[in-house]
């Protein structure tokens, strides 16, 4: 391949990766707007910070990435407290926390 040809194609994957990027913070965004505090009591008076965080520091990033559908990277974030996730993986992290040795 040339180097005008590589340089198109590669240019087509990164568009297509920028969109594939774009397309999954719409729908977490969109998923975010639609969970409703009210239809969850169970959260009612929970702290990330306080209740939940602390706990998740022995669970291996992997595992939190696939319970919530977060990314390695943010889930990375969040069990070193850098990022507090949308209270409505919160459930999913109860049950990681709950199966925990």
């Amino acid at each position: 391949m040339d180097r005008s040809k590589r340089s198109c194609y590669l240019g087509a994957v990164v568009v297509a990766a920028a969109a594939k990027r774009a397309a999954t913070v719409a729908a977490q965004q969109a998923a975010n707007r639609a969970w409703n505090a009210v239809d969850h009591p169970e959260f009612a008076g929970v702290d990330f910070a306080r209740d939940i965080w602390p706990t998740l520091r022995g669970i291996p990033v992997r595992q939190l990435a696939k319970a919530t559908g977060l990314s390695v990277i943010y889930c990375s974030r969040i069990r070193s407290g850098e990022q507090v996730p949308h209270p409505r993986h919160w459930g999913a992290l109860a049950v990681i926390l709950n199966n925990a040795p």
